[in-house]
């Protein structure tokens, strides 16, 4: 789908055009794409709707980098990692995708493979540790 404002090729269904922003036919009356509820109580909220996703992209590269350093610990690195590919994948359908979301998703994967990596590592330390500590004999 081109948008007829800056002539981006766009994925089909999407309602803005993801380069500049336009509101893009989709075969709804121009009430209906005029239509944006926003919260009453938040008037700096831009009603460009790729300015009102840059915090999602950034909420996902936040969380990337998060599961990376946290990497060594599993359960924080691999929920962060998920999360973060799950909100970038979220917003890529919705036609959003920013340089943020793509540095989101990177190091969301990155963080889900340390912290699997980690978790194994764990299980493996924590089942030698346990069959040392099960055999009496093995320190005298």
């Amino acid at each position: 789908m081109k948008c007829n404002q800056c002539g981006t090729d766009n994925v089909e269904g999407t309602r803005y055009c993801k380069t500049c922003g336009n509101a893009l036919e989709t075969g709804q009356t121009q009430s209906q794409m005029d239509f944006q509820p926003t919260p009453q109580n938040s008037p700096q909220m831009s009603q460009n709707p790729n300015n009102m996703n840059y915090g999602n992209g950034i909420a996902c590269m936040v969380l990337g980098i998060v599961s990376i350093v946290f990497g060594c610990t599993p359960l924080i690195g691999l929920i962060c990692g998920i999360i973060a590919i799950i909100m970038n994948r979220k917003d890529v359908q919705m036609g959003f995708e920013t340089s943020y979301h793509k540095a989101g998703l990177i190091c969301g994967i990155i963080g889900v493979c340390l912290g699997a990596i980690a978790l194994i590592y764990w299980i493996v330390w924590l089942s030698a540790f346990a069959c040392v500590a099960s055999n009496p004999g093995y320190f005298h």
